[in-house]
């Protein structure tokens, strides 16, 4: 006889060696103990959009996240045997005991599973940064990142963290593309965890000069800059390239002339000659002077 039904009745008897009964006792019937099934993702500490995800069986109707001993919160539960629990508040390190509890209908706990937490993956990310256009170091944290500080020439900088992008003000510390230039991220603790470093690249700015010919034992001479950004030109050089060397330098580049009655002469005349435009020591354009003699 099978037993199929816990409302059978079913007996154990005994016999004797003239196979006479001798005892009979009743067996008690239980129902099958219920299967109850829970897993938990591995979870990646994430200060701002973490979930612990997981499986649960049908019968495991709510599951709570439990941290340290503490019951933090109460998950979601979703169709289709999974659920979601919020932690990024609750799950800050690696050190922390983190459990999820699943309990049946009856509200009874029925199942727990620990769930394994990994480190955050550190990491900081830099945009390139053009030399004389650009004002400000850009770029990409994780979120674990809460001070970022831009680091150059034995000089440094904090910089704006927000999310997981920040910002460095970086026009007047970068002012040549042969700069090393690193950005630096540090934790809440105050340690590193990553640091970049910046490409740099030099604008190009739309500034035109050109210069009038130039007569021998003139005073000046005459020359005109243009373009969209030729307000950022600060100076003016008159140069002999042939010689690798400055003759002459106008700041005030309104009047349009520069001094040369005593930087031209009969014995570099015909070198090469150039009016150079400046913004600060980046050079923007450049023009040949044509000398000639009365």
């Amino acid at each position: 006889m099978n037993i199929t039904d816990i409302n059978q009745k079913v007996t154990v008897r005994g016999y004797n060696q003239k196979n006479q009964m001798i005892k009979e006792v009743p067996v008690k019937l239980q129902a099958p103990l219920e299967k109850y099934d829970l897993t938990a993702d591995d979870y990646t500490i994430d200060l701002k959009n973490g979930m612990v995800h997981g499986t649960r069986s049908e019968n495991i109707t709510k599951v709570t996240l439990v941290v340290d001993g503490v019951q933090k919160r109460v998950g979601q539960i979703n169709a289709g045997g999974t659920y979601d629990i919020w932690a990024a508040d609750t799950i800050t390190n690696t050190n922390q005991k983190v459990f999820v509890k699943g309990y049946n209908k009856d509200g009874q706990e029925v199942k727990s599973v620990q769930v394994n937490i990994k480190p955050i993956p550190s990491s900081i990310t830099a945009d390139s940064f053009a030399v004389g256009s650009d004002n400000n170091v850009v770029g990409q944290v994780s979120s674990n990142v809460t001070k970022v500080v831009l680091s150059t020439n034995g000089q440094t900088r904090n910089g704006q963290v927000s999310g997981t992008g920040y910002s460095v003000y970086a026009k007047d510390l970068i002012t040549s593309k042969d700069q090393v230039v690193y950005v630096i991220a540090y934790d809440a603790s105050g340690a590193e965890v990553a640091r970049t470093k910046v490409t740099l690249t030099q604008s190009v700015k739309e500034v035109q000069i050109s210069a009038d010919p130039y007569t021998l034992n003139d005073d000046f001479i005459i020359f005109s800059v243009s373009g969209k950004d030729k307000n950022d030109v600060t100076k003016v050089v008159l140069m002999d390239k042939t010689d690798n060397k400055a003759l002459k330098t106008v700041l005030d580049i309104s009047g349009g002339k520069i001094w040369a009655k005593d930087a031209i002469n009969s014995q570099n005349m015909n070198h090469d000659l150039q009016l150079v435009a400046y913004n600060n020591n980046q050079e923007l354009a450049t023009t040949k002077v044509t000398v000639s003699s009365k």
